[in-house]
């Protein structure tokens, strides 16, 4: 994952696009107990710049359009004209939206797509 809040995208080497955060440090909010910078929660999982891959759209959890589904919508984006797949989550409120979007990243790192 790139950020989960702001990120700055910028065209890298070969077509790809890259993301780093703003400030130059990657921080992480733990609900409850503040902001801290993710390096020192995290030093052996975090990079300066990442690859962009796969846009991950959170959105409301809406019953009458989401019950039942059992795969996820997905599209396309463009960002700085370089085409991405894109995939909609709907969040419930109760949900653990960090949860989610690990798991399709884990899915369409190992096979290409976010539908199993």
């Amino acid at each position: 994952m790139v950020a989960d809040d702001l990120v700055e995208i910028s065209p890298g080497p070969n077509g790809v696009l890259v993301g780093r955060p703003p400030e130059g440090e990657a921080r992480i909010e733990i609900r409850g107990l503040g902001v801290f910078p993710a390096r020192s929660l995290f030093p052996e999982g975090t990079l300066p710049e990442a690859r962009i891959d796969l846009v991950a759209d959170l959105d409301s959890y809406h019953p009458t359009r989401d019950a039942g589904r059992v795969e996820p919508e997905t599209g396309r984006t463009s960002l700085l004209d370089v085409d991405l797949p894109t995939v909609r989550v709907a969040v419930p409120s109760a949900s653990d939206p960090g949860l989610m979007v690990e798991v399709l990243a884990a899915l369409f790192s190992r096979t290409g797509t976010v539908i199993p």
